[in-house]
């Protein structure tokens, strides 16, 4: 009749494609907006709050640096020079103990033959 609707033409493959582009951008723009709900709005970029956080952090490594080379860097060479004398004693006292002969108790050359040839002689 007269005044029933046409049908629509068919959708052509471009419009398909069209048609589901369209789709997931709305999607994921939804997926985005949702999100993003609970963050604060973007601020614009700013120089000044740039060169703010870069000189907080300058300064707070200066601070650290300081306080390294002045407190704990003498600490730790004390610590070194007490391991590295701690360390001679050991040694001083393994030296001792291969460089002592092992006379047995009467004065006898008897543990002397243990050792075998020396190359000394």
């Amino acid at each position: 009749t007269l005044f029933e609707p046409k049908a629509p033409p068919p959708l052509t493959a471009e419009d398909k494609r069209r048609i589901e582009k369209e789709r997931r951008a709305k999607a994921r723009q939804d997926f985005e907006d949702k999100i993003m709900a609970d963050l604060p709005p973007r601020e614009p970029f700013s120089w000044k709050k740039l060169g703010r956080q870069l000189a907080v952090q300058l300064i707070l490594m200066a601070a650290v640096m300081t306080y390294f080379h002045f407190v704990m860097r003498p600490k730790l060479a004390d610590q070194i020079k007490e391991a590295e004398a701690l360390h001679r004693q050991e040694e001083a006292a393994k030296l001792a103990e291969a460089t002592s002969f092992p006379f047995s108790e009467d004065g006898s050359e008897d543990d002397v033959a243990e050792l075998g040839p020396s190359s000394e002689f």
